[in-house]
């Protein structure tokens, strides 16, 4: 159990890591858009989208772009 804890420990004391509980990550499924979790489903396990996260989660229109008008809050 020592390797586990030491495992975790280094883990979770990394940037941008977050270690959740399986009720939370169920929870966060729960209210995302279904178009972002396809986009996610795509990726592979530890891969970084190009272009970064903000720029691959960010709201799309119905051609696939990035809709700015919602990412500025302008937009319905």
């Amino acid at each position: 159990m020592d390797a586990v804890e030491q495992a975790l420990t280094r883990i979770a004391g990394q940037k941008d890591v977050r270690l959740v509980s399986f009720r939370q990550f169920v929870d966060w499924l729960d209210v995302q858009d279904p178009a972002v979790l396809d986009r996610l489903r795509g990726l592979d396990v530890g891969q970084r989208p190009d272009g970064g996260w903000k720029n691959y989660l960010a709201p799309r229109d119905h051609q696939g772009s990035v809709d700015r008008t919602r990412e500025m809050g302008t937009g319905s």
